[in-house]
């Protein structure tokens, strides 16, 4: 039997933290952070795994500024792979199951969310990403402060890739939250430690 799960990264200006788990096509919203009772439960049995880029995701989304949409996605894989703790990789192709990253219309709110398949043994078998078309997306390292920074949701939901849920930890890049202008992109040596304990 395969579950289906999904998180959701929340858009606020203020410290506010929404998740939502979709089990076995219910939906059951949760007020806090965890999404099991071990924190290090949800992991992918193979620790290299592969994603897309869509065309969706390249036309589908509203950037302005220094935004080049599969190299900022990559950048933002590869900060993950920076962890010297970690063996997770991140791949453009391979034999594994391909994680999508495609561009919705998402609720409001949203800015992105990935989607998980997983197994009884909470080990993960798929998943997808998606980022919020609705959204105007930059870069807030190059001066646009007045836009959702991309590079740090995608890095967000790589996190939730491997499998990270999100913290309390307002400086981790698994912070529920990014407000307009905020650059919150590196994962930090709390979020590396989660990995460490997964993979």
């Amino acid at each position: 039997m395969i579950i289906i799960m999904t998180t959701k990264m929340k858009k606020s200006m203020m410290n506010k933290q929404l998740m939502s788990v979709l089990v076995m096509l219910t939906i059951i919203p949760l007020a806090g952070t965890a999404l099991a009772t071990n924190s290090n439960a949800w992991y992918w049995v193979d620790a290299t795994q592969t994603y897309v880029c869509t065309s969706d995701l390249q036309n589908g989304l509203t950037v302005t500024g220094n935004v080049s949409i599969c190299a900022d996605v990559s950048t933002s894989g590869d900060r993950w792979e920076n962890n010297p703790g970690s063996n997770w990789t991140l791949s453009t192709s391979g034999t594994g199951n391909d994680t999508n990253i495609t561009a919705e219309d998402l609720a409001a709110g949203d800015l992105g969310v990935t989607n998980y398949g997983y197994n009884g043994s909470y080990q993960l078998v798929e998943a997808n990403i998606e980022i919020n078309q609705n959204e105007s997306w930059g870069d807030v390292l190059d001066g646009d402060s007045t836009k959702r920074d991309f590079q740090s949701v995608m890095t967000h939901e790589f996190g939730h890739l491997a499998g990270l849920s999100h913290t309390t930890n307002t400086s981790s890049v698994m912070y529920a939250t990014v407000a307009i202008g905020d650059d919150n992109r590196q994962p930090t040596s709390h979020d590396f430690d989660h990995m460490d304990d997964k993979y």
